[in-house]
């Protein structure tokens, strides 16, 4: 049973950082301003049961918008930026520049790592629009407010000096004075920027004017909504919401856009610029003038951001990589030398999954990309992947230098210390591409690397040195220090072979798991006989590197591919990816048929004992269209966790969270998660996550405690977000983290009656509540009643007898008689309840109520003999 997500729709929708709209909401003193707002607000085409969202811990990704200041690491004619999926925003003295990433119409969701890699990542067309106020103060000053914990580094080029670490965050800023007796303030809202026109008693909102540079068109359409017109696309501006707060009431204010005529400048261009049209009002008191900028018509469909590889610490807290889009100010003030690039991002966040440590880019002048990520008991953190740039940083590095970027790129290594810096990092790669696919570290912060390499003059050191041609996998290791390299060998035989994930046990020894076209791949055991046109393999290598364990292929006829590998403590593996092939070895499956192999895939999750000679289970996890799993987790109890991608709207569900997809039938994805029981015989949980549009899972990783922790990306506005650090979709793709937890049910062992003892109210009916249930993980408890009994018969009047002694069923609350016998020995009441969280944890349990004869005796229960509801 779920517990709850903690979601980045990482909320953890992993926005880094969200989409743009502008509004304003007061956060100045209210005698003193006056304010104009647009806050537009999406409905959800998502609907869940009641009980779903409860049953999602956290939604970590769609963190809050941020303010970073600049302290150096660009032009400094700008004081504070923040950045955000395919968009970023520059504030200066002379105005605030928006740089607009233009949509990629080729993205799709591929099928796999290696469709992804196998070619270098196209280069966007980027808008650059300057809004700047008309007749202002020309030397504004410019503040931060509300610093936030988290810090931002950016490790971005070769040059050291520009490295910049532990930069402050805030969540507003302020341009003060910007008009006589007018503010304007910019902060985040629900992952969009606003800004605030905060004008002051007095002042005169009617000389605030901007201008657009950069834009092709400026009208108010018929919802009194400003469109701004670019090259490729458009930007809308809702209407003004303006108001004024007079004696803790807010007061409307009608006011509207205003357009001028626009304006020839001397290169020949045209200069739209607007204001506000505000009715009368209250001069005495502020006014908020609160307009929202919505990027989202002009951004769907582009690049963005996305969560590649999670993993998490013995404390809870939550690491993540991935590829983000990089945006810089242009200091020629021209958009033309924008590389249309991404950075690496690794995010910490908190056990709690309310608060980001630390954010930190890495990367060049090209595309680079965080495919995995690990962490050692010290905190430290080592990512791999793959990168483009020539000037990518390097420190402490093996290999200082790519061998064929920007051409080719090479994969590469990068270790950051517990507060986010870079420790070392690497170039790994030859003369051709080179992708880092996979990263796990063994107990004394040895790296292991495995990924794809297409060079035959990579690095290779040991067991197979020979580049088999077509592409090979690879796998390396590296010592503690990043100085030197412990082993690196090739993987591989005369066709395509690419390794995608690696696990390393307490001995060293690393397993691997890829897929491979080769008919001559390295072979020692179990299926030695490659099946189809691809197969999986999964390959055991002992800790000096220099000879197989074990190695064997996995697959049927068809496309099989592996893309993730854990390993328990005993050293079983356990192994997933998806199958095109009907015939995929199953063993005690749960599910032995493929659903409509080879048209659709399934994923697979497949058990391989210790000495790799025998599968322990294997069994098909999918329904009738694509199923493909990114990513698997096991814990200490041999619980497997897998999660991918659907687009089966009979994928097999189990106390599901979501309990079917969304938009598959629209041919759109949603991400699963499933796990399956020690014995591999039966699914735990089961369940869809996503919205409308593609959402996919890309990693998994899973706590001491069994809590699983994923990451992966959502083009969904309606993904479901839940107590997430922000729940707001920033636009195109963006990653996302979510933290499932099975929920533990309420405990009614130490329940109790609210009154226990009734000495007064003779004959009266008494309300009882049930107290003191405890729940494990501090959800809300509900109580029904669902009995009452009593130890003596009712011996009233016979025109009392249509009343009950006891009532209340069905409801929270019981309600008994104070009756009293002249003798006896008191009556005893039980009332029998039930206690339920909603999300399907409930227990239930009885507890007694004495009357007694009088305030001096007690009760003796004589057996609950008679139905005290009856009359």
């Amino acid at each position: 049973m779920f517990k709850r997500i903690s979601t980045c729709l990482l909320g953890c929708v992993l926005a880094f950082y969200p989409f743009f709209g502008i509004s304003a909401h007061t956060g100045a003193d209210e005698r003193q301003e006056l304010i104009i707002e647009t806050s537009a607000k999406k409905s959800s085409d998502l609907i869940i049961d009641k009980t779903t969202t409860n049953r999602i811990q956290k939604t970590y990704g769609k963190f809050p918008l941020h303010f970073i200041r600049n302290t150096g690491q660009i032009d400094k004619k700008v004081k504070f930026y923040e950045r955000g999926s395919g968009h970023a925003t520059f504030f200066a003295k002379d105005g605030v520049y928006l740089m607009l990433q233009a949509p990629n119409p080729d993205f799709q969701i591929p099928k796999n790592r290696h469709a992804i890699t196998a070619s270098k990542a196209k280069t966007l067309t980027p808008e650059l629009l300057k809004l700047a106020p008309v007749g202002a103060n020309k030397n504004p000053e410019i503040v931060a407010d509300d610093k936030q914990k988290g810090k931002a580094n950016y490790f971005i080029g070769n040059d050291p000096n520009k490295w910049r670490t532990s930069i402050p965050t805030y969540k507003s800023i302020i341009y003060k004075e910007l008009y006589k007796g007018i503010d304007m303030k910019f902060y985040g809202n629900n992952q969009q920027m606003e800004y605030d026109l905060i004008v002051k008693p007095d002042a005169n909102p009617s000389q605030v004017r901007f201008s657009y540079e950069g834009i092709e068109s400026l009208n108010i359409t018929g919802d009194g909504d400003l469109e701004v017109g670019l090259k490729q696309g458009k930007l809308i501006q809702e209407r003004p919401y303006i108001y004024q707060e007079i004696n803790g009431k807010r007061v409307q204010i009608n006011g509207k856009f205003k357009v001028f005529q626009p304006l020839h400048t001397a290169n020949g261009h045209l200069l739209f610029s607007y204001g506000f049209q505000v009715a009368s009002y209250n001069k005495k008191y502020p006014l908020i003038i609160d307009p929202v900028l919505s990027y989202s018509t002009y951004l769907g469909g582009s690049d963005s951001d996305t969560g590649q590889g999670i993993t998490v610490d013995a404390s809870g807290n939550v690491y993540i990589t991935g590829a983000t889009s990089s945006i810089d100010f242009p200091v020629t003030g021209s958009s033309s030398n924008f590389a249309g690039a991404s950075d690496v991002f690794v995010t910490k966040i908190n056990a709690a999954g309310n608060t980001i440590e630390y954010s930190t880019y890495i990367g060049g002048n090209m595309s680079d990309d965080g495919r995995d990520i690990a962490v050692d008991a010290s905190g430290n953190v080592y990512i791999t992947g793959l990168t483009y740039s020539a000037d990518f940083p390097v420190l402490s590095s093996i290999q200082p230098i790519c061998n064929s970027c920007p051409t080719y790129s090479d994969a590469f290594i990068v270790k950051v210390n517990a507060s986010g810096a870079v420790a070392y990092s690497t170039y790994l790669g030859g003369s051709y591409y080179d992708f880092g696919n996979g990263i796990a570290i063994d107990n004394a912060e040895n790296a292991y690397i495995t990924g794809e390499t297409y060079s035959d003059n990579f690095p290779v050191t040991s067991l197979n040195t020979i580049f088999g041609g077509g592409s090979d996998a690879f796998i390396t290791k590296i010592n503690s220090s990043g100085s030197a390299i412990g082993y690196s060998a090739y993987l591989s035989g005369i066709g395509w072979d690419w390794g995608m994930d690696i696990s390393v046990d307490t001995s060293g020894s690393a397993y691997v798991t890829g897929g491979t076209f080769s008919a001559n791949f390295p072979t020692t055991g179990l299926y030695t006989g490659f099946a189809g046109w691809s197969d999986a393999f999964v390959a055991k290598i002992n800790t000096a590197g220099d000879a197989i364990i074990y190695s064997t292929y996995l697959g049927g006829g068809m496309y099989d591919d592996g893309w993730g590998i854990a390993i328990d403590a005993s050293g079983n593996a356990y192994v997933t990816g998806w199958t095109y092939s009907a015939d995929f070895p199953t063993v005690s499956p749960i599910q032995g048929i493929c659903n409509n192999c080879p048209t659709y895939s399934d994923a697979y999750v497949t058990k391989i004992n210790a000495s790799g000679d025998a599968v322990i289970y294997s069994t098909y996890i999918g329904g009738s269209n694509e199923d493909w799993s990114y990513g698997i987790a096991v814990d200490a109890s041999g619980n497997a966790y897998i999660a991918g991608l659907t687009v089966s709207s009979d994928f097999p569900v189990a106390s599901p969270i979501q309990a079917a997809c969304i938009d598959c039938s629209n041919s759109y994805s949603d991400a699963f998660i499933t796990k399956i029981n020690s014995l591999g015989d039966s699914i735990v949980y089961s369940t869809y996550l996503g919205g409308n549009g593609w959402d996919w899972c890309s990693s998994i990783s899973v706590s001491a405690s069994g809590d699983a922790f994923i990451t992966g990306g959502t083009e969904a506005f309606d993904f479901p977000a839940v107590s997430p650090i922000d729940g707001v979709f920033g636009g195109v793709y963006d990653a996302f983290v979510a933290k499932i937890r099975e929920n533990s049910p309420p405990n009614c062992i130490g329940a109790s009656a609210s009154l226990p003892i009734i000495v007064n109210n003779n004959n009266d009916m008494t309300a009882i509540s049930i107290l003191n249930i405890i729940d494990p993980d501090l959800d809300t408890v509900s109580i029904t009643i669902t009995g009452i009994t009593q130890d003596e018969p009712v011996k009233r009047s016979a025109s009392d007898k249509r009343f009950p002694d006891g009532s209340g069923i069905g409801t929270d609350t019981a309600w008994i008689r104070a009756e009293r016998f002249n003798n006896g020995d008191g009556r005893v009441y039980q009332i029998s309840f039930t206690a339920s969280d909603g999300i399907g944890g409930i227990c239930s349990g009885t507890v007694n109520v004495c009357v007694p004869r009088s305030k001096d005796s007690g009760c003796i229960d004589d057996g609950q003999l008679y139905d005290s509801t009856i009359p």
